[in-house]
């Protein structure tokens, strides 16, 4: 009698979590929102348990879901309704216009702990405060960093986005796309805090190595290039092999 009892009580709590599931699964679209198709225990990510790069997931679904039209996608992470912006111009409104009601930043962070409770990790009013004491160290325009990988491969904004052109960024063709349409470290009054740092770096060692060295593909890589599910950062499942030849 016990086991029959506590069969049903298993039984009736599956049902009862598949009844949920089946509700929560229409949040966005009672209201409106395109969607993908969630699984059950998983929501969208069974292709990022299955081995899909994170870079790969974003790309597919901000080139899908433009096709159709639409100006951003709702999606779940396992059961938490997540919305992704598509449109440029919500975009913008997001980062720029209305950045003071997202506050909050979905990472770990605990207040105690000097490794994780820094102003990229922090959220709501710690980190207003934080920010606010940062702030004068830096000038006006220093932000969050948000990265937008189907942006920044969007043939609409950057014609063949996957050939190397640095001629993109001539200021003829920067003037024909709009400002947010390129944003490695954020963009908005959250950009990164560390640009200018970062910049400074990055121009300093590509002046010295070509300086010295030409550089060009080694004959070794061989497209195509597969992003590296098992990192956050966007990196190659290969290493990049460059061949180096000393400039007189």
């Amino acid at each position: 009698m016990a086991l029959l009892i506590a069969l049903g009580l298993l039984l009736s709590i599956i049902l009862l979590y598949c009844v949920y599931s089946k509700w929560m699964f229409q949040h966005w679209a009672r209201k409106g929102v395109p969607q993908l198709n969630p699984r059950l225990f998983f929501g969208d990510t069974l292709p990022l348990v299955r081995g899909q790069a994170l870079r790969d997931f974003h790309l597919g679904l901000y080139q899908n879901f433009k096709s159709t039209g639409a100006k951003c996608v709702g999606i779940y992470n396992t059961h938490k309704p997540e919305l992704v912006p598509i449109d440029i111009n919500l975009l913008k409104d997001i980062l720029v216009k209305d950045y003071s009601s997202f506050s909050s930043h979905g990472v770990f962070y605990h207040e105690n702990n000097v490794l994780t409770s820094h102003v990229f990790n922090m959220e709501g009013q710690p980190w207003k405060d934080r920010r606010t004491k940062l702030t004068p160290i830096f000038t006006s325009g220093t932000r969050l960093y948000i990265p937008v990988i189907g942006v920044h491969l969007d043939p609409e904004y950057y014609p063949d986005p996957e050939r190397f052109d640095p001629e993109r960024f001539s200021p003829e063709n920067k003037a024909t796309r709009p400002d947010i349409a390129w944003m490695p470290f954020g963009e908005g009054p959250r950009q990164c805090l560390g640009m200018r740092f970062g910049m400074l770096q990055s121009k300093v060692a590509l002046a010295s190595l070509l300086h010295k060295f030409r550089f060009t593909l080694s004959k070794a890589m061989k497209p195509p290039f597969i992003a590296d599910a098992g990192t956050l950062v966007y990196m190659f499942k290969q290493d990049v092999l460059l061949d180096a030849t000393r400039v007189n």
